[in-house]
């Protein structure tokens, strides 16, 4: 069996939750025509549109046993 860890190192990507924009739309649950949005600063960038990314995964590999696997 092997393990490998690989890792993503810093970057900038455009903010997933706001798709860039910073804010967020919202309608109250007795609004159903969707009348009156209210725009709200999105909790994942801030307001910046913007989100720094990193992680790290792990990666292991086992051969494969028909007994015990299939």
């Amino acid at each position: 069996m092997s393990t490998e860890k690989r890792y993503i190192h810093k970057k900038i990507c455009v903010c997933r939750s706001c798709k860039g924009t910073g804010k967020i739309v919202i309608f109250e649950k007795y609004d159903i025509l969707k009348r009156n949005p209210k725009l709200l600063t999105c909790t994942q960038c801030g307001g910046t549109g913007r989100v720094v990314v990193q992680g790290e995964t792990t990666i292991s590999v086992e051969p494969f046993n028909p007994e015990r696997d299939g």
